[in-house]
């Protein structure tokens, strides 16, 4: 009898370990991620290929060698996943605002935005916030890029037309539409104060310049 007793308390002992042993057996297949980053345990959506977040920091690398190449072409602003261009790599220096003012409140010239985080301009979303700037005529000819997210090396030329050089400076514009015309990003700008403007890039493929006046930085609204 106490054999029996022995016996059935040691099986009720071992299934009590077994169904404690089998939830960490399965968390071990979770992705070295972890759910936010791909793991499929816990809830957490599974990364799509080719993701944005995926590989950063040979994405980083790879856009340090894409930036000192540009670099010889003139002055822009880029944002990266952690500084501004101008302080994460010294050597592009943007030039400093004029002295005297040039019909502008502020004095014209450039402002930036110190914003810590990956900048991106998906091709078909219209809402993206821009910071618009009025520059002196030579200024406004300075060659700008900024990085769309339909892929981490697709750069674009931005350059202020000069008869756009001396619009009144707004700030909070609002992309209202953004769309794609065979290789041509197309975007159509709208804010409080500000006459409306279709910015058309070059040729993506050829690499024509012709855009906007001052786009300075762009700046995804909270809700995206």
């Amino acid at each position: 009898m106490r054999v029996a007793i022995r016996l059935a308390l040691l099986l009720c002992l071992v299934a009590v370990l077994s169904s404690l042993l089998l939830p960490v057996a399965s968390s071990s297949n979770i992705s070295p991620g972890g759910p936010l980053r791909g793991g499929v345990a816990n809830g957490g959506a599974k990364t799509p290929p080719n993701a944005i977040n995926e590989g950063e920091d040979d994405d980083e690398d790879d856009l340090l060698e894409v930036l000192q190449e540009v670099g010889k072409l003139g002055n822009y602003s880029f944002f990266t996943n952690q500084l501004l261009t101008s302080q994460a790599f010294p050597e592009f220096k943007l030039p400093k605002p004029p002295k005297k003012g040039n019909g502008t409140k502020n004095g014209g010239g450039f402002r930036l935005i110190k914003k810590k985080r990956t900048i991106f301009m998906p091709v078909d979303t219209g809402m993206i916030r821009v910071t618009l700037q009025s520059y002196p005529r030579d200024v406004a000819m300075k060659i700008f890029r900024f990085h769309i997210a339909k892929g981490m090396h697709d750069f674009m030329e931005l350059k202020a037309l000069p008869s756009q050089a001396k619009l009144p400076t707004y700030e909070g514009g609002l992309i209202t539409k953004v769309s794609r015309k065979n290789t041509k990003l197309i975007v159509q700008l709208k804010g409080k104060g500000f006459i409306p403007t279709t910015i058309v890039t070059g040729d993506l493929q050829r690499g024509r310049n012709t855009i906007v006046h001052g786009i300075t930085s762009l700046m995804l609204p909270p809700d995206l």
